[in-house]
């Protein structure tokens, strides 16, 4: 399946057109970009959510590294449900871990949850773009000392890396690159298109 299609077909995934007035995404790093994923609208629509974790399954088994795990983490608070599902499909436990402020900055803790450390995880994300929530979750996990599988599950790739750390190869349904600029030097502010939080604009992204 071309899952990029698909998940343009359903209102998920927007890539800027150049139509006039159309804005263009401030993603949360700060980053201006053309391209955004909407889990939310994901997340709202069981049924494609459904469809989602079996395609992202069936990609994860035909990975050689790929060996069922005994849980599913994600970081919260994005990749929460896409990880739950992927564990009830798999008939595996399920885990997150959540931001916090710490002595080594903002982190994301394994809080709620005891993981055995003889027990092996999969890491899940619903969009990596800079990969910092995950690279957070992995560091989180590791200090734990607590055998990770060396991939990494994802809906979408923006990041233009295979591996997170060199270590964890990246599986996902839709990988791109995405046009993206700091703000000071934003190509698409210099042609008069404005930077909006696309979740809290989602009509301004879609209604042309």
């Amino acid at each position: 399946m071309d899952w990029k299609t698909r998940l343009k077909e359903m209102g998920i995934l927007w890539q800027y057109s150049g139509k006039e007035d159309e804005p263009h995404a401030l993603w949360t790093s700060g980053l201006h970009a053309d391209t955004f994923n909407n889990g939310s609208k994901l997340l709202e629509n069981p049924a494609l959510l459904q469809e989602v974790i079996t395609g992202l399954i069936e990609k994860l088994q035909t990975n050689p590294k790929y060996k069922k795990p005994d849980w599913v983490v994600g970081p919260a608070m994005g990749a929460v449900v896409i990880a739950y599902e992927l564990a009830r499909k798999l008939g595996v436990k399920f885990a997150f871990t959540e931001p916090e402020q710490t002595s080594e900055g903002k982190m994301q803790i394994l809080k709620r949850f005891e993981i055995p450390s003889d027990e092996s995880v999969l890491v899940v994300e619903d969009a990596i773009s800079t990969g910092g929530s995950i690279m957070k979750t992995i560091k989180t996990l590791e200090k734990n000392k607590i055998d990770i599988l060396p991939i990494v599950a994802s809906v979408v790739n923006w990041s233009g890396e295979n591996e997170v750390e060199n270590k964890y190869e990246i599986i996902s349904l839709v990988s791109d690159i995405p046009r993206r600029w700091p703000p000071e030097s934003c190509e698409l502010c210099a042609e008069g298109s404005t930077a909006l939080r696309p979740k809290a604009n989602w009509d301004a992204f879609t209604e042309n």
